[in-house]
């Protein structure tokens, strides 16, 4: 997302993120609840009616917080726990080519 906004392209939708990371759904949509409820990613989470599952996300935008806290590589590693190299920006989200 964050390489998307500097570039000037779309946000990427929940579709192209399952194919760039190979992960399922669940875990999708878990990751992007946890980054809209931080404020990082501007969005809305669908539940169905009395659950408290994940039906479906929507990404409106990266927030001026999501993009600073990429760009501030200590403050990125204190939250995720591993760092980013914003001179080749390359993220590993699980899914590795061969």
């Amino acid at each position: 997302m964050y390489k998307c906004k500097i570039e000037g392209n779309e946000i990427p939708n929940p579709e192209k993120l399952f194919s760039e990371t190979g992960w399922n759904d669940v875990r999708l949509y878990n990751a992007i609840q946890h980054l809209i409820e931080k404020e990082f990613i501007d969005g809305d989470i669908l539940k169905g009616q009395e659950s408290t599952k994940v039906q479906d996300v929507y990404i409106k935008d990266i927030t001026s917080w999501g993009i600073d806290i990429i760009e501030n590589q200590r403050e990125f590693k204190t939250n995720f726990g591993f760092g980013v190299n914003l001179g080749v920006i390359q993220f590993n989200w699980g899914k590795q080519e061969s």
